[in-house]
């Protein structure tokens, strides 16, 4: 496929992929990461259960793109 034919990177949707990723990745050790797990731990069970679910989210789409790039890597050599 011609390149020409393609949106710029900013408006498709891998684009948009890679930025949430790349912001899931830099939030790990900040502020963000310390606040969900504080939200997670909270009294009331039905919120801090949303907020676990978020952080498993997260660490699931981060894991997908580590495995993603592994295979990637891998088909290239």
């Amino acid at each position: 496929m011609s390149h020409k034919f393609l949106p710029p990177a900013s408006k498709r949707p891998q684009g948009d992929c890679e930025t949430f990723i790349k912001a899931i990745e830099a939030s790990k050790n900040s502020s963000l990461s310390g606040e969900i797990d504080r939200r997670a731990r909270q009294d009331d069970h039905d919120q801090a259960y949303k907020w676990c679910e978020l952080r498993h989210c997260l660490g699931r789409l981060y894991l997908y793109r580590q495995a993603s790039e592994a295979v990637v890597e891998v088909t290239m050599k």
